[in-house]
């Protein structure tokens, strides 16, 4: 092998090393997408919990082919509002800063103390 060989060799290793270490600091992202999107299905959201961060977009999109009346569930945490009825294929979007924010279609959900059952949400914002 020749000098010019061996520098070329090295300067390719070394390239390749911090790719490599560059793609770990991606993998070591934050669990929070920067906003989040929720599906309305008949009867359930999907999925039903996602994280986000502050100051980012959450959506709230009618799936199904029925009018989803959309609220806040404020039985557990501080009282947020909520009120909005979508339409097929309608989408809703708001805002949020830090905190646990929940939500229910409440034609399609109990609630049983602090537990919601059938068409609930949770978004945890950080």
């Amino acid at each position: 092998m020749t000098r010019r060989t061996r520098r070329i060799k090295a300067a390719l290793v070394s390239a390749a090393t911090a790719g490599l270490l560059g793609a770990g600091a991606l993998a070591a992202a934050p669990a929070h997408a920067a906003g989040a999107t929720f599906s309305i299905r008949s009867g359930y959201f999907t999925p039903s919990w996602q994280g986000a961060t502050a100051g980012s977009v959450v959506r709230w999109y009618n799936g199904s082919a029925t009018a989803q009346h959309l609220v806040a569930r404020t039985n557990s945490g501080s009282p947020w509002g909520l009120d909005v009825w979508l339409q097929p294929g309608q989408s809703f979007t708001r805002t949020f800063g830090r905190g646990t924010y929940r939500f229910q279609v409440p034609e399609r959900s109990s609630l049983r103390g602090v537990s919601c059952y059938g068409a609930c949400g949770t978004v945890t914002v950080s």
